[in-house]
């Protein structure tokens, strides 16, 4: 899928429980081996410090409902947060989206991603045809963020929404109407006519609201305001999306709320807690995708229109962002540190063009990725030597001088497959994201990959030595790194 692909879809493979990571977000799914009952743990920028460890999926009872807390990957590369109150959700399915995606595909995902660096109004129709097959509009989770931008759009270009439509009239009537709304929500004097010509004045009764007057007492209102900025680049949305720091006040209501009377007041501060998570993380997420959007947050701290609780805030966050990640070594140079003494290539760890890598493996993936976000100067990683069996392990890659490309984005993926004791391919995960279309991190400062593997070793699965091997692309200096690491699984 083109668009809004859900971040863990929890497919299996054969029998294996085999995950791709999405380590930007830090989240986690630990499959336990209690009468096939799952917990799902997520690392979360936070503020204060107990709110490292969130639920990437938080299931409350109310009266019959459950209030679950979700992921959705925007256009595959952007995680938007959305609230939905439903019925007990069944478990994500499906594989995280591949790297190798079409050249359309990617090609799309720019398109409304980045469409606020170099807008392109001429290929609406096409990619707006992209969206419908993609089920952007009619998804409920996708459908806030993609009316929001269509809406964005057509306010820049009102005098072509009546071509547009013409162009898209073979659409299926929910995609229509979806459109529709989008025309009202531009609030054009174009888009007024055109709902008049065609019968549709029941858009006409009220005006619009605002997006950037929205309250935010919903994920899809953030999910909206994201949409509006990838398709303006304005600071508007920032600054409304940086609000939704005040709060912080309501931290820790989600797990008070499990001992609480189950108040409607009660739920209501624990929406809003999500909601001050949820504003939190996709901000610190997007300044490391769009330095557009670090720039903004940067301009509104050294303004005077931030609050305290706001500026405390959002202090905090970009602090831990430049927070430097030297794990004590350097991959540039392949000088890695084993038992504080440089170590020279090995199986799990080569650089070369100045792009280094190294592979590690961990039975208590968590417990890493909770001392990779703290904003220490260096991380002592503790690596695994064996796989206990009905446990999540994970294998990550860190790395550092990989190549940019002319606007300044790297494009490293890997190809990761895990070996039998007898030889044979236990699992592959192919193209997982190590860093691609964002920012080539600087000079040798080491990097978390964004995708790693999941394994979870099986009852049934054979005893003995298995190996992981990665082999790590820099397509942009064409240099490939092949990797392995050894681990054990006893009876």
């Amino acid at each position: 899928m083109s668009f809004f692909t859900r971040l863990f879809k929890g497919k299996q493979e054969s029998k294996r429980r085999i995950e791709p990571l999405n380590c930007a977000e830090r989240a986690w799914r630990q499959y336990q081996n209690t009468g096939g009952k799952q917990q799902s743990v997520r690392t979360a920028f936070a503020l204060p410090t107990q709110r490292l460890e969130r639920n990437a999926r938080i299931r409350h009872h109310l009266k019959g409902e459950t209030l679950m807390v979700r992921f959705i990957a925007f256009v595959a590369a952007f995680v938007l947060l959305n609230i939905l109150v439903s019925g007990t959700p069944s478990p994500a399915n499906g594989n995280q989206p591949s790297a190798a995606a079409s050249k359309e595909e990617t090609s799309s995902s720019d398109w409304l991603t980045f469409y606020y660096r170099k807008p392109q109004p001429e290929r609406f129709v096409t990619e707006v045809r992209n969206m419908s097959k993609a089920d952007a509009f009619s998804t409920p989770a996708a459908k806030a963020p993609t009316v929001a931008f269509v809406s964005r759009v057509m306010a820049a270009n009102p005098d072509k929404i009546p071509a547009w439509m013409a162009a898209l009239a073979d659409l299926p009537d929910n995609d229509q109407d979806t459109l529709h709304e989008a025309i009202w929500l531009s609030d054009t004097k174009a888009g007024k006519a055109y709902l008049k010509d065609k019968g549709l004045t029941k858009y006409l009764k009220s005006p619009p609201p605002e997006i950037l007057k929205m309250e935010i007492d919903t994920g899809a209102v953030l999910d909206m305001l994201w949409g509006y900025f990838f398709a303006t680049g304005e600071e508007a949305p920032i600054r409304r999306i940086v609000s939704a720091f005040n709060n912080s006040k309501y931290v820790g209501a989600v797990q008070r709320y499990r001992t609480s009377e189950k108040t409607e007041d009660d739920k209501k501060q624990a929406l809003y807690d999500v909601i001050f998570g949820a504003a939190e993380w996709s901000l610190g997420s997007n300044c490391q995708q769009h330095p557009k959007v670090r720039e903004i947050c940067d301009h509104l701290l050294q303004g005077k229109d931030l609050n305290e609780t706001e500026a405390g805030c959002l202090k905090v966050l970009l602090a831990k962002l430049t927070a430097k990640k030297d794990a004590k070594g350097d991959a540039g140079s392949g000088q890695w540190q084993v038992g504080g003494k440089k170590a020279a290539d090995k199986d799990w760890v080569k650089s070369n063009q100045g792009f280094g890598a190294v592979l590690l493996f961990f039975d208590n993936p968590q417990q890493f990725l909770n001392d990779w976000d703290k904003p220490t100067s260096g991380v002592k990683a503790s690596v695994s030597e064996s796989a206990p069996r009905g446990k999540a392990c994970g294998a990550f890659i860190v790395f550092s001088g990989c190549g940019e490309d002319k606007q300044g984005l790297a494009d490293v993926v890997a190809d990761m497959t895990v070996i039998k004791p007898d030889g044979k391919t236990y699992a592959e995960k192919k193209d997982v994201e190590v860093w691609q279309k964002k920012p080539a991190p600087k000079g040798k400062k080491l990097e978390l990959s964004a995708g790693g593997l999941g394994i979870i070793i099986q009852a049934d699965d054979p005893e003995g030595t298995y190996e992981i091997r990665a082999k790590v692309y820099d397509h942009v200096k064409g240099v490939v790194l092949e990797l392995k690491r050894k681990f054990s699984v006893s009876k």
